[in-house]
């Protein structure tokens, strides 16, 4: 009985998430994905940042977002795969490509984050200054 009581809760929580989430505007998802960030709740954001993607495709917010999320459940590779995707869209972000560094070395490719950071200095001739 109690199995089928959580299941039936369980099933109710993600019908009222879906449900609930579908009734906010695309900045009120983004500043939930954020907020969730904040909190190092990763895994929520993610399936946030998710949703606003079916929401708006061409958004880098949206893949930045998702680079922060993957980093921080510790999916190197698909935070790397994320930030390519949002340095693509918007080329002139200096933190862009610091981000991408960082996630290249917590994959253990030095080298790799090197090349970025080297790549934001080259092209960005202000520096690290400028980052923040």
């Amino acid at each position: 009985m109690k199995k089928v009581v959580s299941i039936i809760l369980s099933g109710f929580i993600f019908a009222c998430f879906v449900s609930c989430s579908k009734n906010l505007t695309y900045n009120e998802i983004l500043a939930k994905a954020e907020s969730q960030l904040n909190n190092n709740d990763f895994s929520g954001a993610q399936k946030t940042y998710n949703l606003a993607l079916e929401e708006n495709a061409l958004d880098s917010a949206v893949y930045e977002g998702l680079a922060k999320a993957e980093h921080g459940l510790g999916e190197y590779e698909k935070a790397i795969e994320y930030w390519l995707l949002a340095i693509e869209m918007n080329p002139g972000s200096k933190l862009l490509y610091f981000n991408l560094s960082d996630s290249y070395r917590a994959a253990g490719n030095t080298e790799k984050a090197t090349a970025e950071l080297l790549k934001a200095v080259d092209v960005f001739p202000g520096g690290y200054t400028d980052l923040f």
